[in-house]
């Protein structure tokens, strides 16, 4: 059975460090400058450790109904139809999300030509808020 794995520290790879930059300052939490590093406050996770921690949260079959049962919540189908539509728009609707330790409404998912599948960069402060919503929520 497949897992679903949390990964906590540094994003190894650099294109998909390379990304969520890119998507930051396009959201001006970040400021880049041709041919220099980039700056501001909220680029504090590029300087943490590799490999903090890892957690095995659920298989994916347990994240597939998860998301299920938020659709039906919201009066949707399935999941597919509610990627598109949900309120919830920080929980993990990607097989790779990266959720930055940065407060932002709106997720992205950038396009990357080495890759032949979505990613989703999203904010675990909107992650967690929108976890919270769904726990008030009647079920």
């Amino acid at each position: 059975m497949s897992e679903y794995l949390l990964f906590i520290g540094k994003i190894e790879n650099n294109s998909l460090e390379k990304a969520c930059i890119q998507y930051l300052a396009k959201q001006g939490l970040v400021e880049r400058k041709k041919f220099r590093a980039p700056t501001g406050e909220n680029l504090n996770w590029i300087t943490v450790e590799s490999n903090i921690d890892e957690l095995c949260l659920m298989s994916l079959a347990s994240i597939g109904l998860f998301l299920d049962h938020v659709a039906s919540m919201e009066g949707y189908s399935d999941s597919i139809e509610a990627l598109f539509k949900t309120q919830f728009k920080h929980l993990p609707w990607y097989m790779e999300s990266i959720w930055l330790p940065i407060p932002f409404e709106v997720p992205a998912i950038p396009s990357d030509k080495d890759r032949d599948y979505d990613m989703f960069i999203g904010s675990c402060q909107s992650l967690y808020d929108n976890l919270k919503k769904l726990e008030r929520s009647p079920i």
